[in-house]
Parts: C-alpha cells; sequence; structure tokens
C-alpha cells in the first residue's frame, strides 16, 4: 500500500473508501437481525465472530479518521453506529470484550496524553464501566434476558458450552504439542491433533460442531506447530 499512497490524502481517501464497503456486510446483518432480509444473507460474511472481529477494526479506523480529517463526518457517524450496533447484535463475547478492552486503552492512552481532557476520559470510561456493570447486575430481568446479544455478553459462567469445549480444545493442543514438542505438527494441522487426541469432554451436542480446525487460542495454534 505505502507504494501507490504517498501522502496523508491519499491515505485519507483509501480508508474513507474502504470503511464505507465495510458499511454492505454489516448493513446487511443488521437488516437479518431485525427481519428485513431472510436469514440466509448472512452468507456475506458467514461467520458472526469473522464479522464481530471485522466491525471492531473498522469501529476504530473510523473513530481514528473523525480525528485525522473534517471531511465525510457524517459517513463516519453512520460507520461507527453501525460497527458498533453490528458487534453488540452478533453477541460474540471475543468480539465484545475486544471492543471494551480496546475503548479502555484507547481512553488510559488519550487521557495520559492530553491532561487537558483526563477528566472528561476518566468520566467516560467510568460511564463505560456503569452501564455495562447496570446491564451485568441486571441479566436476570426478562426484557434484557430477550435480546440474545445481552444475554450472551453478560454470560461468563465455565458452565457455558462454549467455554467448555474451548478447555477441551485447548488440552488436545497440549497433549500434541508434548506429543511432538521441537518439530510440531506443521502450520494447519490442528485437525490431526484433533483426530488423534481427542478429548471425550467435547461435547459436540452442545456446541454444534464435531469437529475443529482451530484450537480458537492463537498461543495454543502456534504450540503445536513447532
Amino acid at each position: 500500500a505505502i507504494t501507490c499512497l504517498r501522502d496523508k490524502k491519499e491515505w485519507i481517501y483509501f480508508l474513507a473508501v474502504m470503511l464505507t464497503i465495510s458499511l454492505l456486510p454489516s448493513t446487511n446483518f443488521i437488516l437479518m437481525i431485525l427481519g428485513i432480509l431472510p436469514a440466509y444473507t448472512s452468507s456475506i460474511m458467514g461467520n458472526q465472530t469473522f464479522l464481530a472481529a471485522y466491525g471492531i477494526l473498522n469501529f476504530f479506523l473510523a473513530i481514528y479518521l473523525l480525528t485525522q480529517t473534517k471531511k465525510f463526518k457524517f459517513l463516519l457517524g453512520i460507520i461507527i453506529l453501525v460497527q458498533f450496533s453490528t458487534i453488540i447484535l452478533t453477541g460474540v463475547r471475543g468480539g465484545f470484550i475486544g471492543l471494551v478492552a480496546s475503548a479502555l486503552f484507547a481512553i488510559v492512552y488519550y487521557a495520559w496524553n492530553h491532561p487537558k481532557w483526563r477528566i472528561n476520559f476518566i468520566g467516560i470510561g467510568l460511564i463505560l464501566l456503569a452501564t455495562y456493570g447496570l446491564i451485568y447486575i441486571n441479566r436476570e430481568n426478562s426484557k434484557l434476558r430477550s435480546i440474545p446479544a445481552l444475554q450472551k455478553i453478560t454470560n461468563f459462567s465455565l458452565d457455558d458450552a462454549t467455554i467448555k469445549a474451548r478447555f477441551s480444545m485447548w488440552k488436545m493442543a497440549v497433549k500434541g504439542a508434548m506429543e511432538k514438542p521441537i518439530l510440531g505438527w506443521g502450520r494447519e494441522n490442528y485437525s490431526v491433533v484433533f483426530n488423534k487426541h481427542f478429548d471425550s469432554s467435547f461435547n459436540y451436542a452442545k456446541v454444534g460442531e464435531a469437529w475443529e480446525d482451530r484450537a480458537h487460542n492463537i498461543v495454543f495454534d502456534e504450540l503445536i506447530v513447532c
């Protein structure tokens, strides 16, 4: 990209176009959730986890671009709102945690480097934490439970089927790494480890999958490579 985009103006236009394109899968997903589009149209992205991660990237890029130019303010505002809604509506815990952690990090960073606005940034951080705290405390409320996204991002129990499945996959990865600690199994070969060291605690009836090609953790994915 740096061989084609030589100055700040070109980068701004490039990011603006890229962010505008990001509205397609996100808007499609929101319309699907609202029942305006049929469910099969979600195939534009395919996996809600990927969509949430994609949304986080575009959410913060849009905020950054908003601080760098006075152009596209209305468009960037729409992008920020759509991407935030997408991240929440996917109900992906990792996406929500990533969003909150990134937001808190950004607030701390800017508060540290801008003493004049420090109180404002601290106030925003406290409001965000308080808002989530109220939602978490009232997570058993019938109205909140009727919203799948809110229900999922407030459920962090170790008894959750998905979390149990993750622990099982990580145990398989550790066994595979111990079997070949030096040469490893090679990249993209977690499925081999999964098949050879299958853990019976991996209850595919609950998580909806009987086979995995990833450990769903970058550390364990890399652990079996070498």
